[in-house]
């Protein structure tokens, strides 16, 4: 029983429920119809954007690699591109799936507007594709301050130190979600992500009961970052 309930936990993290994929992911911007790729350059718009707020995203063209430890598909590579002001796209690789998400920066909070399983050389979606999409959660909201929720999630620590494989940091702070298990009645695991200023996500762990009380732990944790 104990496998199972660790098979399932991986399922539910890696997101292994599409076909198969490589370890090497590369973002195609062929998506791109023209419009600037420069976060701060001056455009007309009438939303309030906080600009710091990009602050959680490796810039535009970078890539991050998470060791894994716990299952296989806890190993990620990540890359990140900006191909529009105020939209960030985000591959993620576990050697099993990619996922793409789409982030749009607003005043307060990063807003997920799509979360999709894709192939290896899918395009960017258009701009004019970005804005029909209707917001699918909350990524990050301000203030990061202990006790802020958003969706399922919470600000459970902040200003803690956090180890990882490319460098200590001194001030992180903690989201934290349960999430029931797939196939596993009343049953559930937690889900911490590690946020750093400068770079964003720094590490991630899934943390639950098996059937007979021991505790697993899967964690992804950075261990190099590439940029432009």
């Amino acid at each position: 029983m104990k496998r199972i309930s660790f098979v399932l936990t991986c399922l539910v993290i890696s997101l292994s429920v599409a076909g198969c994929s490589n370890k090497t992911t590369s973002l195609i911007n062929t998506g791109n119809t023209g419009e600037s790729t420069d976060p701060y350059q001056a455009k007309e718009d009438s939303r309030q954007i906080d600009k710091g707020l990009l602050d959680y995203f490796l810039p535009d063209g970078s890539k991050a690699h998470f060791q894994g430890e716990g299952a296989d598909n806890a190993e990620l590579d990540i890359d990140f591109a900006m191909p529009y002001e105020n939209y960030v796209v985000v591959h993620e690789n576990n050697g099993s799936a990619i996922a793409q998400y789409v982030y749009e920066i607003g005043e307060k909070q990063i807003t997920t507007l799509s979360y999709d399983l894709v192939d290896s050389n899918i395009n960017f979606p258009t701009l004019e594709e970005i804005k029909k999409m209707e917001p699918v959660g909350v990524y990050l909201h301000k203030p990061f301050e202990k006790g802020q929720t958003f969706g399922q999630w919470e600000i459970v620590e902040t200003d803690v130190p956090v180890k990882t494989f490319y460098k200590n940091f001194d001030h992180a702070f903690v989201v934290q979600s349960t999430e029931p298990m797939i196939g596993v009645e009343n049953k559930s695991y937690i889900i911490k992500k590690y946020f750093v200023e400068g770079i964003g996500e720094v590490k991630r762990e899934s943390i639950m009961e098996t059937t007979d009380g021991e505790q697993l732990v899967i964690t992804s944790t950075l261990e190099s970052v590439s940029k432009p």
